[in-house]
């Protein structure tokens, strides 16, 4: 009986060679199973997350042109405040020097109702615009600190709204006014009122401890929005507003600057809401 023969050990099978001496890859599609089908569950949200994340930046890359998007908004915002400032002295020439003053207490009803187009343009409009700048303002401090700015100056403005709606009545009560007859007023108590609601909206949600992470993030997108929606709705008021008073002014000059003035607001507005968009385009 013959011994049983031995068979000899087969040494692996290296992988093909290409060519050039480098090792075939594996198809993509089997990698990308391999690669997919070892991340758990949660990994794979995550890896969508940032593949949908990456591709709305490289829309916006897309869109805008540009990879300097941050220098652009920043100078949006210096743009927006030299408006805020060229506004405010052309509301202060005009009611100085072209309508006696402004004084909430006086016997005149003319300086009385100067507090509104100055507490209205100053202390609202104005004021809410530079809130609304407080996240590219204020760069080198954390979110809290940007977040804690962004809500005061909103009450603050807010304040000086309801102030100078108190003036605008106390005018129509001295000069024999009827209350609320103009687009110009209803614009204007739509736009207060919507903004003290706006106001306690972003207070719960977004500052006291109570309101979950998920909750804020699925509620910023709609309250920037409304913000920038009422903000310019305040814009639309003050521009019936000045048109209203323009066609009563006492010269032409007057009237220029009125108008003048109506520019520069409507300016102030499209740069604030210009700075936003180009800050939200890239998170």
């Amino acid at each position: 009986m013959q011994p049983p023969v031995k068979l000899a050990p087969q040494e692996p099978t290296a992988p093909p060679l290409l060519p050039a001496g480098r090792l075939l890859a594996p198809p993509l599609a089997s990698r990308d199973s391999t690669v997919f089908s070892s991340l758990p569950a949660g990994g794979e949200r995550a890896s969508e997350r940032g593949c949908g994340r990456r591709r709305r930046v490289a829309m916006a890359h897309g869109i805008i042109g540009s990879h300097h998007h941050p220098i652009m908004a920043s100078r949006v915002s210096m743009l927006a405040h030299v408006l805020f400032l060229t506004t405010a002295v052309l509301m202060l020439v005009w009611l100085l020097h072209y309508r006696g003053g402004i004084n909430i207490q006086s016997e005149d009803p003319e300086q009385v109702f100067n507090v509104h187009p100055f507490v209205m343009s100053w202390g609202f409009i104005l004021l809410i615009g530079e809130a609304i700048l407080a996240y590219s303002s204020i760069p080198m401090v954390d979110h809290r600190t940007q977040k804690m700015a962004h809500m005061m100056i909103h009450l603050v403005g807010l304040i000086l709204g309801i102030f100078g709606v108190y003036a605008a009545f106390k005018f129509h009560d001295a000069a024999v006014v009827p209350d609320l007859m103009s687009l110009h007023s209803w614009l204007g108590i739509t736009a207060i009122a919507l903004f003290g609601l706006q106001w306690l909206f972003g207070f719960v949600t977004f500052w006291l401890p109570a309101a979950h992470e998920h909750t804020r993030d699925a509620a910023a997108p709609a309250h920037v929005m409304a913000g920038l929606a009422i903000f310019m709705l305040a814009v639309c008021a003050a521009q019936t507003g000045l048109v209203q008073k323009s066609a009563g002014a006492a010269s032409a000059s007057e009237m220029k600057l009125i108008n003048v003035t109506g520019i520069f607001i409507l300016l102030y507005g499209v740069a604030v809401a210009s700075a936003v968009a180009l800050r939200r385009a890239f998170l």
